[in-house]
């Protein structure tokens, strides 16, 4: 154990302590489908760091069988969320910049989780040390993910909250990857590694959740737009009809296909259809299109 890793765990509880306060309040304002899996994410990282920090202790207090089972303990937890962590990154900075996500890469994202487990429980098994590094490229293919999706529709972009979480989640995970290459040549850095990998996304997670609650950036006349309601008066002049207004509505408050249908109680294929029409009717071909063409239009 050392002063330092204990010190960044201990900042880390803070700020994960923090996150999930939180994260709780952004579920009962908007009660979104994602929204409370992002409540559970956030408190299995509270877990993991409270058990992180109960193992560093235990390394000096306990010996024998009490350290081994709070270590394994602590291992079983941190595969576990970690693998969870790999999945749920997939969807979580799609969710962030109203990106739908291809069938594709929620099928990567579930073999990347499923691979981060599958190896760490290898690794427990049989501890070879190519088994511990597989994890670590695992976890670097969810962070390449983020990276690459954030780069590729950071011109679609247009609120300005929205680039700077994008913008912090960029630079930490751009860090984040150096310190894993660092640490394949520094065994003192590997063992430093889950703390400051942990406290990085755990600021970036309070970035977020400070930006969606409006807490301590003033509001711009953008943001005004988002959340000024529309009539369907002012999408007449498109053909729009009474249920595709509502659609539209949903889509503006950033709800999913999956959202869209469970809201309005229909089918995804139904939902699909509107969305398709609308589309077809505005001339547009993504939804980040469509709320560009809806703040260009003022409504």
């Amino acid at each position: 154990m050392t002063t330092t890793s204990v010190l960044l765990s201990l900042l880390a509880l803070s700020i994960v302590s923090m996150d999930l306060a939180l994260a709780v309040v952004l579920h009962k304002e908007n009660k979104q489908y994602w929204t409370k899996w992002f409540v559970v994410f956030i408190a299995s990282l509270l877990g993991l760091v409270l058990l992180y920090i109960l193992e560093q202790f235990s390394s000096i207090l306990f010996t024998g069988t009490p350290k081994f089972v709070l270590h394994l303990v602590w291992e079983i937890f941190i595969i576990a969320d970690a693998s969870f962590l790999c999945t749920f990154s997939y969807y979580f900075i799609n969710w962030v910049i109203a990106r739908p996500m291809v069938r594709f890469e929620k099928l990567l994202a579930y073999i990347n989780g499923l691979m981060f487990l599958a190896s760490g429980v290898l690794h427990e098994i049989f501890p070879i040390e190519g088994l511990s590094s597989a994890r670590y490229a695992v976890g670097t293919i969810a962070i390449a993910y983020i990276i690459g999706i954030i780069l590729k529709n950071q011109k679609l972009i247009e609120n300005h909250r929205v680039k700077i979480v994008c913008r912090t989640f960029v630079w930490v995970s751009m860090g984040v990857l150096v310190l894993i290459i660092l640490s394949i040549s520094m065994p003192i850095l590997k063992s430093m590694l889950p703390p400051l990998m942990a406290l990085s996304y755990l600021i970036c997670f309070l970035v977020f959740l400070c930006i969606a609650l409006e807490i301590p950036i003033v509001e711009t006349k953008e943001e005004t737009f988002q959340r000024k309601e529309l009539t369907i008066d002012e999408v007449s002049s498109y053909g729009i009809t009474q249920r595709e207004f509502e659609v539209i509505l949903l889509i503006k408050r950033g709800l999913t296909n999956k959202e869209i249908a469970s809201e309005l109680s229909i089918s995804v294929n139904t939902v699909n259809n509107h969305i398709a029409n609308i589309f077809d009717k505005t001339d547009v071909r993504s939804r980040i299109d469509l709320l560009n063409l809806l703040q260009e239009a003022k409504w």
